[in-house]
């Protein structure tokens, strides 16, 4: 009969593997948690906190000043979190002409940038804005991944503030890594890999206006 090992896959497993020096082992208990940052399990997933707006432009404001508003909200929705000093800047443009100009948004110090067509007008204007990138605050990515995953060891291969290409492909993606020594209730798997995406999550998974996860190899 062929022998068989068990493994305990516990710090204690790990500390003793690495004493032995024992590659093998390793591989099979699991995450390495040394290598990622602990913090304690947000109790609800991070999310804007409407208070944490700045107050919305009326009717009466110029028509770039509300587009303006309009990209850091956007901004601070999906990255679940607030910036007191988040500013977004438009080039200078006529409401009565229809129009095409990029715009900038400064949010915890990093830059995304926004296509902006303006539907101009004698009487009416509107624009429709299209972001090129997202902000995603790392701390924020981390808590929310500690949150789901109902552990305290994660780690985001990011930035602290890191702008996602909106239309990157697989090789732009950020991943994060979560781990546990223990089960849980959420789920029986010790660790996982997942990935930020920036398009809208499947029904029941959020607004759409939110940064979620989404797996790795999906």
């Amino acid at each position: 009969m062929t022998p068989v090992t068990i493994l305990v896959c516990s710090r204690a497993a790990r500390i003793s593997a690495l004493a032995a020096a024992s590659p093998l082992l390793l591989a099979a208990c699991g995450p390495d948690l040394d290598s990622m940052r602990s913090g304690p399990i947000p109790e609800e997933a991070p999310r804007l906190a409407e208070a944490d707006l700045a107050p919305e432009p009326g009717d009466e404001s110029p028509f770039a000043e509300r587009v303006e508003w309009s990209i850091v909200e956007s901004t601070s929705r999906f990255a679940r979190t607030s910036d007191p000093e988040a500013k977004a800047r438009c080039p200078e443009f006529s409401t009565r002409e229809d129009s095409e100009i990029v715009c900038t948004v400064v949010f915890h110090g990093a830059e995304a940038k926004w296509d902006v067509t303006i539907d101009g007008g004698e009487f009416t204007v509107s624009s429709q804005m299209v972001p090129r990138g997202r902000q995603v605050v790392r701390e924020t990515a981390e808590n929310l991944l500690r949150h789901e995953m109902d552990t305290e060891t994660v780690r985001c291969d990011m930035d602290k503030v890191h702008v996602v290409p909106v239309d990157g492909g697989e090789d732009k993606a950020v991943t994060c890594e979560w781990g546990r020594d223990e089960d849980s209730w959420k789920t029986s798997e010790r660790q996982g890999t997942v990935r930020i995406q920036t398009s809208s999550p499947a029904a029941g998974l959020g607004s759409g206006e939110e940064f979620w996860f989404a797996d790795a190899e999906g």
